[in-house]
């Protein structure tokens, strides 16, 4: 019965070659032998909900999925033409795939993009034309600064809150061989590095970075530390927060390094010629394996380490067999059988529970256009013809809400591809990156940082343009509790409390940081788990804050709180106007601060804005200024209450 349920399967499937097995000709007998041993699990169909034209794809390209929005780069038609109008990234509803917005940079160029982070509404990513930039996805769309750098950005960004303000930082390297870190927030850099040139007798002649950094905390100071590989053969280790050099490792081959390291307990790093090196925390090599005996650039996709220890890794040789490699636990010199001959693969694998058993597949996308699901030690387990062949990274995870895992791939085919897949299982390693902040680092969650509050977004007019119209919004979201911002408080810390009383609630796990804060005042950040809620906000001639002092005026700029409107930090000034009235802006020369209130009733609430957004005129004198003028995409940047 068994044996003809997969029969049935296997000739009513058109699109899919699906079997159930292990290798060739071992599996053969078993399939003779021991059916039920084989079809322990019935085959995963794969059936496609949708697609769409999105143009040329790598093996850098990153694909994310954020709040049922689904985003790609694309190098456009071809990764050498200018001008491009596919050039840029792609925002697909992950329920219909309908388009919901083109992405596009200026000036005109080469404007391809490979990788995109995401985090609370923003994306950073870079592109060929060397720039960088910050862009805010939701309401009418907008870019919040973009800078210029010393060359192509060819591979993905990762977030880390560098800098303790509350906001993720972003962290990339260029072509040009520099390795940045820039404010989230205003896009200054905070520090970058440029590699050197290695000796061109044993090493290539290049300092470019072609690989995404991967983000650790190895130093064990608070911040995430920046770990990547260049072309010129060296591995660096730099500090998150300083950028300082902390160590580097030098692999044995010439051939430098294309493909982004895995960090878990270890770190996993591939030389592109046949080499890969297993590092611990502090640039110790714990493990050497030597893949297979090649002189051509073959090894592009990260490696991943399994929970068991083992290493899974495509390779792709110019000429030659080409194929997957699982190297178990320990081993150093792989036989044969640790070799899946599948042909090129240049895409990094990524690991799931699609049976629902409780169990990790690892699955792989092939450039013949093939994609294979392994067991954990490297049995084939199914194979299914995609009709196309795939060089990116696939990414797996519930993109649409639904419960169900779905599988996007980005082929070469120039679509991207959306899969139904009919089981409900954790996600190991869902992408190229592991998550949407491509810190590289398995299980990498950043819980520490505020679920972002996600307004929808509006979809795309037949003509290729940014969306301009009418913002939608929901204001049911979010927690009404610990993220209220009302007349008595900012979350969790309320007025007319003492600072003493504030102390002893949050506990051992709170940070406070005193010290001036604009004109005639000083301010006490208040910090939970390394992100910020508020600011105490107090006199000038008070040289500090002491426990007895009651709270009486709070400040935040955390977008995660709102009022219960739906209010707060990063919210369009018009979104506040259909809240709570007309808008009135005020501006104090002596200060240089712009104020604003809305409508009535809020006495105790006030919004601040920066840079200045009212339009009051070049006419006016006074040293006090007041308008309902203001600039379109005006953003609210604080809300302060008074007691």
């Amino acid at each position: 019965m068994i044996l003809s349920v997969y029969l049935s399967l296997w000739f009513f499937s058109k699109r899919f070659l699906i079997q159930r097995a292990g290798r060739p000709f071992v599996v053969a007998l078993m399939c003779l032998v021991c059916t039920t041993a084989v079809l322990a699990q019935p085959p995963i169909p794969m059936v496609e909900k949708w697609q769409v034209y999105t143009g040329v794809h790598t093996f850098r390209t990153t694909i994310q999925a954020d709040a049922g929005i689904v985003i790609v780069g694309s190098n456009g038609n071809s990764t050498g033409s200018f001008h491009d109008n596919l050039d840029g990234l792609v925002l697909m509803d992950a329920a219909t795939g309908k388009l919901l917005r083109k992405v596009w940079t200026t000036p005109l160029g080469d404007r391809d993009v490979n990788g995109v982070a995401v985090h609370a509404g923003r994306l950073f990513f870079g592109n060929d034309n060397n720039q960088f930039f910050a862009y805010q996805l939701y309401g009418d769309g907008q870019f919040l600064w973009q800078i210029k750098v010393d060359g192509d950005v060819e591979g993905a960004p990762a977030l880390e809150d560098l800098n303790s303000d509350g906001l993720l930082d972003a962290v990339f390297a260029t072509e040009g061989g520099t390795v940045y870190a820039v404010n989230g927030k205003s896009g200054a850099i905070l520090w970058h590095q440029t590699v050197p040139f290695q000796p061109s007798f044993t090493y290539p002649e290049h300092r470019s970075f072609m690989a995404s950094p991967g983000l650790l905390d190895i130093n064990k100071d608070g911040v995430r530390d920046v770990l990547i590989g260049s072309r010129n053969g060296t591995f660096y280790a730099f500090d998150g927060y300083t950028g300082t050099l902390i160590w580097e490792f030098r692999t044995k081959e010439p051939s430098g390094i294309y493909a982004s390291a895995f960090v878990s307990d270890t770190i996993v790093i591939a030389e592109t010629y046949s080499r890969l090196f297993e590092l611990d925390m502090t640039g110790k090599l714990v493990r050497e394996i030597l893949i297979q005996g090649k002189t051509r650039q073959g090894l592009f996709g990260s490696p991943v380490k399994l929970p068991s220890g083992a290493i899974v890794i495509g390779s792709s040789w110019p000429t030659g067999q080409s194929g997957v490699w699982f190297i178990p636990p320990g081993e150093n010199l792989p036989s044969e059988r640790n070799f899946v001959p599948v042909g090129k693969v240049s895409a990094t694998p990524v690991v799931a529970d699609i049976y629902g058993d409780d169990g990790l597949e690892v699955l792989v996308a092939t450039e013949a256009g093939e994609l294979i699901v392994f067991s954990e030690t490297g049995d084939v387990l199914q194979r299914t013809a995609l009709g196309y062949g795939v060089e990116a990274t696939p990414y797996i995870g519930d993109i649409d809400g639904d419960g169900m895992l779905n599988l996007v791939i980005a082929g070469n085919d120039k679509k991207v591809h959306v899969y139904v897949l009919p089981k409900k299982g954790r996600v190991y390693w869902a992408g190229f990156r592991g998550n949407a902040w491509n810190t590289g680092h398995v299980g990498d969650a950043l819980s520490v940082y505020p679920a972002p509050y996600k307004p929808k977004v509006p979809a795309l007019d037949d003509e290729p343009a940014f969306v301009k119209r009418e913002m939608v919004y929901r204001s049911d979201t979010y927690d009404a509790g610990m993220d209220l911002i009302s007349e008595v408080g900012i979350g969790q810390v309320t007025l007319g409390t003492t600072f003493g009383k504030l102390k002893a609630f949050l506990g051992g796990r709170a940070v406070y940081q005193e010290g001036p804060f604009g004109v005639g005042q000083r301010g006490v950040s208040v910090s939970l788990d390394r992100e910020e809620l508020c600011v105490i906000l107090y006199p000038a001639w008070k040289e500090s804050l002491q426990s007895s002092d009651t709270i009486v005026r709070l400040r935040t700029y955390n977008p995660r709180f709102k009022t219960k409107e739906g209010v707060g930090p990063g919210s369009p000034v018009s979104l506040g106007e259909k809240m709570f009235g007309k808008a009135t802006f005020s501006f104090l020369e002596d200060t240089a601060e712009e104020h604003l209130r809305f409508g009535s009733g809020m006495s105790k609430i006030t919004f601040g804005v920066r840079p200045v957004v009212g339009l009051y005129g070049s006419a006016s004198r006074l040293k006090s200024k007041t308008t309902q003028k203001y600039e379109k995409n005006a953003q609210i940047e604080y809300v302060e209450i008074r007691r």
